[in-house]
């Protein structure tokens, strides 16, 4: 079995942290409509930014989505059609 991203909690840790997802987007260099993006799973986050994003927030990589279990063989299938 394979873990896979699903739903984004980054809006969860911005309310924990009192930050706004505007500032996160300018402490980051990001606009603000690609951090509501994650916030509302429109987008998953790549490695580097869940790792600059979990820095700030102090959280976890793993604790800024909840993850998911699928087959191995559906997750090659994934990757395909991405």
């Amino acid at each position: 079995m394979a873990l896979v991203p699903g739903r984004c909690l980054l809006g969860y840790w911005l309310k924990r942290a009192k930050m706004s997802q505007t500032e996160l987007a300018r402490r980051i260099g990001f606009s603000p409509q690609v951090i509501n993006d994650y916030v509302h799973n429109r987008r998953t986050m790549n490695l580097a930014v869940a790792a600059t994003i979990s820095a700030i927030l102090n959280c976890t990589i793993e604790e800024l989505y909840k993850w998911n279990t699928v087959p191995f063989s559906e997750l090659k299938s994934r990757q395909n059609d991405e």
